[in-house]
């Protein structure tokens, strides 16, 4: 493989996806924010280095830190242990889920990138480089961390500068590792089930050894502890910052080695095993197709095509009595056989529901565009009504955001001993209609201007990307105040208390798919089409 040709893909793609439609656009203003942020953060610091403060006082803050951690049951060895863990099982999804193919965003890459004279193994390093460049861009954020660090870590100013790379290569092997499954995955083609079988059964080994021991196998540790410790030392007091570096050192050559496995791999790969992911969704869409579409009403036909053949369909139905199912059997394994203090699972199980909702906005966003808004001209043009089109849509993305709120309320349901965890989604249903509100709203604008043109992208523009960012600043945040205040209300939890807020936020969600309803099919009938 020749680097220099792999780095020039890598350099074309991030132009463009990443530069031309945001850097170069917003240089001036972002060059302005990265000063803004070196120089902030360099006054910052030495302002708070140079700030006298008794020993004893600094000396408490980090200590009387980790009281309270010990108090819950967590220290180094369990962070590191369940850091290792949620990398490990993010390798195993990445092996049991998917097809075996890689996918692209936009036709045009795939017809015209593959159509140049580079090998597969050269257009697959340059797009994972793409991959880590699009995570690595936010990677400034990870420096307003360094002052909580360099307290946690007694005031070791390396250590604490040495986090954000830490968090940084961990980000490259959880992507690069990915991207070698995936390929794996592609090369195997028929023999894809074998290797399936052999992370189930590696899965299965590894859960049982758990039950066994009551805690984290190192059977589903170790393969990415080299990766957690140095993110988890840099917090600590004992650990120097000499094996940090060295770990970090360490990791560094093993993300190589993953990118060199990557190429070896990707060698054996053939063009006709990339697909653009429309093509992907035709496929996945075929059996929706297959099923009788005929209404004596247009609008009925319209509701059925964009929400009720999707919900009702065996595969749905399937996937989501798996992910509830298994939730909960995370939530008693947890609570009740590992005996992991109750607080860590309800505070694990929060933070990853915010995560998961933020990876769904940005999952949901594609697909808007890729399957719903992808004919928007040709509802425009031949549909009596948009109305339930606008319907149909509402109530489709509301229950991906109700279903994912369902999981993990059967997650603390059970690890809690609660069963009435489970009216959360019902709870959060204005919420949910509203961030689905939001979004349809942004992606019918975002629609409406592209042009009707045979290599559209099926996906989002990394600028269009930032215009869904702002519904995470909305729905996040959201979220999070709702969970708190239904934890509020289970503390005074009374039969009349729980119907009269189930009721409430029924009626209220009734309100909002009134309102939003009219208000989208209005804004979808006088958008601007671009031809």
């Amino acid at each position: 493989m020749a680097t220099r040709r792999a780095l020039t893909v890598a350099k074309y793609l991030i132009k463009n996806y990443i530069v031309n439609p945001f850097l170069r656009r917003l240089r001036r203003a972002l060059l302005f924010f990265i000063a803004l942020i070196i120089v902030g953060g360099a006054i910052g610091l030495a302002m708070y280095l140079a700030t006298p403060s008794p020993e004893e006082a600094e000396e408490a803050l980090h200590m009387s830190l980790r009281r309270e951690l010990h108090s819950l049951g967590i220290n180094k060895r369990v962070a590191i242990d369940f850091l290792s863990l949620a990398l490990t099982l993010a390798l195993i999804a990445a092996a049991l889920r998917g097809r075996a193919y890689l996918t692209v965003a936009e036709e045009a890459e795939y017809e015209v990138l593959l159509a140049q004279p580079i090998t597969m193994a050269e257009y697959v390093i340059g797009r994972s480089l793409l991959s880590f460049a699009q995570t690595a861009l936010f990677s400034p954020a990870y420096a307003f961390m360094i002052p909580a660090i360099y307290d946690l870590s007694g005031g070791n100013l390396i250590k604490a500068l040495l986090f954000p790379a830490a968090v940084l290569l961990s980000t490259a092997f959880i992507s690069f590792a990915t991207d070698l499954v995936a390929s794996l995955k592609a090369v195997l083609r028929e023999r894809e089930r074998l290797l399936k079988v052999a992370t189930y059964a590696y899965l299965v080994v590894g859960v049982s050894h758990s039950l066994a021991i009551r805690y984290a196998s190192p059977l589903l540790t170790a393969p990415a502890k080299l990766v957690a410790e140095p993110v988890v030392y840099c917090a600590t007091v004992i650990e120097p910052w000499q094996l940090v570096a060295t770990e970090l050192t360490i990791e560094a050559l093993m993300v190589t080695g993953i990118l060199s496995a990557l190429a070896g791999i990707s060698r054996r790969l053939q063009p006709e095993l990339v697909k653009p992911v429309s093509e992907v969704l035709r496929e996945s869409a075929g059996e929706r197709r297959s099923r009788a579409m005929y209404s004596p009403s247009p609008g009925r036909a319209l509701f059925n095509q964009v929400f009720l053949f999707e919900f009702t369909s065996p595969s749905h139905l399937r996937n989501v009595g798996i992910g509830v199912s298994v939730a909960a059997l995370c939530g008693y394994l947890f609570s009740h056989v590992l005996n992991v203090p109750r607080l860590i699972p309800r505070f694990a199980a929060d933070i990853a529901m915010l995560l998961v909702i933020a990876q769904l906005v940005g999952l949901i966003a594609s697909m808007i565009l890729a399957r719903d808004l992808a004919s928007l001209w040709i509802y425009r043009v031949y549909a009596l009504s948009l109305a339930p089109l606008a319907k149909g849509l509402l109530l489709k993305y509301t229950l991906y955001f109700s279903e994912v709120l369902l999981a993990f309320s059967a997650f603390n349901a059970v690890a809690s001993w609660e069963p009435v965890s489970l009216l959360y989604p019902i709870v959060a249903l204005p919420i949910s209609l509203t961030a689905s509100f939001l979004l349809l709203a942004l992606l019918s604008y975002i629609a409406s201007k592209r042009r009707i043109v045979k290599q559209a992208p099926t996906g989002l523009y990394f600028f269009e990307e930032l215009a869904v960012a702002i519904v995470y600043a909305v729905v996040i945040p959201l979220i999070a105040m709702s969970g708190v205040i239904f934890r509020l209300v289970l503390g005074y939890a009374t039969a009349t208390l729980l119907a009269a807020a189930v009721a409430s936020s029924l009626a209220l969600a009734c309100l909002i798919f009134w309102l939003a309803s009219r208000a989208l099919a209005g804004l979808i009938e006088g958008l601007d089409i671009v031809s």
